[in-house]
């Protein structure tokens, strides 16, 4: 009796420690792609809750990814004079739209070894973690390099920032030409080199109006898209010809 008495004030304070956890948010659940549509932006937000209230400060690291798909690359040389595509390297599964955001530059959050493990490095979806053959790398990084001119793919360290110990916020910016489909937001709150915690929030990129028309019915209804794209093309062009006729 006298031990479980002195043990009972540390099973108390065991029971008010509670594990970090993250609650978060993003400010669209779904964002419309219309013929207007010239990008949107997006506001990414969550609060810490829990923990024992350290010394060391939270940090948090997000990565959201679009659709997945194949992509080919090629390489172009000269030939007789003439650029033309020779050899190529395809890539299967490989993210249409991939940013990551965080509040510390990535090498002072965790170790490298570790960000590769999390995805929050570009490489770390195109090179396998063996580092693949020579050409998976060299490729591999061409892709990342055309991706990140297009705005497809980037790293903006120190773009989620604290409004206080526990309560963060970042802007996410989607372009005009994000791929339509399902996109995914990972939140990563690290402490000391360690996830603490983690959250897996989601929204969505979808066509509305006569462009989801047309995105339907190339895939679901081909022939009523042929028809459609010749009657198009006539109309555009009898209409072009009598502007010009005047």
């Amino acid at each position: 009796m006298k031990s479980f008495l002195a043990l009972l004030p540390f099973l108390m304070l065991a029971t008010t420690v509670r594990a970090e956890q993250v609650v978060a948010a993003i400010s669209h659940p779904s964002v419309e792609i219309s013929s207007s549509f010239e990008g949107e932006t997006l506001t990414l937000f969550g609060n810490i809750e829990g923990g024992d209230g350290g010394p060391s400060p939270y940090e948090v690291a997000v990565v959201v990814t679009g659709p997945l798909e194949t992509v080919t690359v090629w390489e172009k040389a000269r030939i007789f004079g003439i650029w033309s595509n020779t050899e190529a390297f395809s890539f299967s599964s490989v993210p249409s739209f991939l940013q990551i955001l965080s509040s510390r530059p990535l090498e002072q959050i965790a170790a490298q070894d570790r960000l590769l493990e999390l995805y929050l490095r570009p490489e770390a979806y195109l090179v396998p973690a063996d580092g693949g053959t020579k050409a998976a790398r060299r490729y591999g990084g061409e892709l990342i390099r055309l991706m990140r001119e297009e705005g497809r793919y980037g790293l903006r360290e120190n773009a989620v920032l604290f409004l206080s110990d526990s309560l963060y916020t970042a802007r996410l910016d989607i372009p005009s030409h994000a791929s339509p489909g399902p996109y995914v937001a990972q939140t990563y709150i690290f402490r000391d080199g360690e996830v603490v915690a983690r959250k897996t929030d989601g929204f969505s990129v979808r066509k509305v109006g006569f462009e989801r028309f047309l995105a339907q019915a190339s895939t679901r209804s081909p022939l009523i898209y042929g028809v459609v794209s010749v009657l198009l093309a006539l109309a555009i062009g009898w209409l072009g010809g009598v502007i010009f006729r005047r």
